[in-house]
């Protein structure tokens, strides 16, 4: 069935704006440098994303198409190359190779909280340039003339003003990693925990327990949580941490479970976030080919269903690994 003429012109739209968006130059996220970026990968492609590529791809989970109009489809698993996998324009050539060259090595101790904080600061700024992505996506489509009127009506002007709400708090914590970075301060607490190798690896930055309360105070960046699930040398290390003094009771509650998990409650710890709050993970083509259908399915059915507002962990009833 065709689509209306004025759907399928609005979709031209979108899609330009993505285009456009996504091509935009951004400035280098370490502080002081005005070069510009090249898409940084979240976790090191040669060292991380190597053990779980086939082909040279692997599959990631990813929008359908950002701003799709009709219902159906949003997220979706898609065959991405390591070269594009996990990435954001974050840093310019040289911060990228310079700063994070002590984790370019699966020999790094991932105890060590130098190495800790250098994951936590990566998937940070990651977080912090989406969401300027977003917000510029938010400002082209609120000043197109076709678009202006429904984007005005939608939920999309109060998504971008809690966006710059969250962009104040991830600055916040940028800031001290910085200082962490360059000074030898220690802003952050980490846990590193050793698990049996899983053909998965993340990169994330979320709230564990969204309180509508505290994210009022503007003064106060909301608890969060700063998670790496990486696969190296035969084994699936998790680096989770939160800020010493920017936490709450159940941030704390949920880092520090991660320690207590056998294999079997962390797969399903895994499925739960996948199908619920982590959108920047990746998984082996070995891996998504020895899954049940259905499974993967129901994955994208927790992320495409509008009643899902991913502001919490889902108790999901299957285990993506087993």
């Amino acid at each position: 069935m065709s689509q209306p003429k004025e759907l399928r012109e609005m979709r031209k739209i979108l899609e330009a704006i993505d285009k456009n968006v996504n091509s935009k130059s951004w400035p280098c996220l370490y502080p002081g440098c005005q070069e510009v970026a090249i898409n940084s990968h979240l976790l090191q492609r040669n060292s991380v994303l190597s053990t779980l590529v086939e082909n040279g791809h692997l599959y990631e989970l990813s929008t359908a198409g950002s701003f799709q109009l009709e219902p159906g489809r949003i997220r979706e698993f898609k065959l991405t190359s390591a070269k594009k996998a996990l990435s954001e324009p974050l840093f310019c050539n040289h911060h990228d190779h310079s700063v994070f060259l002590p984790i370019e090595s699966n020999d790094s101790d991932w105890t060590a909280y130098v190495n800790q904080i250098l994951f936590a600061y990566r998937s940070t700024c990651s977080e912090l340039r989406k969401k300027q992505r977003a917000i510029e996506t938010g400002r082209r489509r609120a000043q197109s003339n076709i678009l202006s009127a429904s984007w005005a009506q939608s939920r999309g002007p109060q998504t971008v003003e809690e966006m710059r709400m969250g962009i104040a708090d991830l600055e916040h914590f940028k800031r001290d990693m910085e200082e962490d970075i360059l000074s030898g301060t220690n802003h952050f607490e980490f846990v590193t925990c050793d698990f049996p190798i899983l053909d998965v690896c993340a990169s994330a930055v979320f709230t564990p327990v969204v309180n509508p309360i505290a994210s009022m105070i503007p003064e106060e960046p909301v608890s969060t949580e700063f998670l790496n699930i990486i696969p190296t040398n035969g084994r699936l290390k998790v680096i989770v941490g939160h800020h010493k003094i920017h936490v709450d009771s159940p941030t704390l509650s949920h880092v520090h479970e991660w320690s207590k998990m056998d294999a079997e409650a962390l797969e399903q710890k895994l499925t739960n976030l996948f199908a619920s709050r982590l959108e920047t993970w990746c998984l082996s083509p070995r891996l998504y080919r020895q899954i049940p259908k259905g499974k993967l399915t129901g994955i994208l059915q927790f992320w495409n269903n509008p009643a899902h507002h991913h502001l919490y962990e889902e108790q999901v009833d299957f285990n993506l690994f087993r």
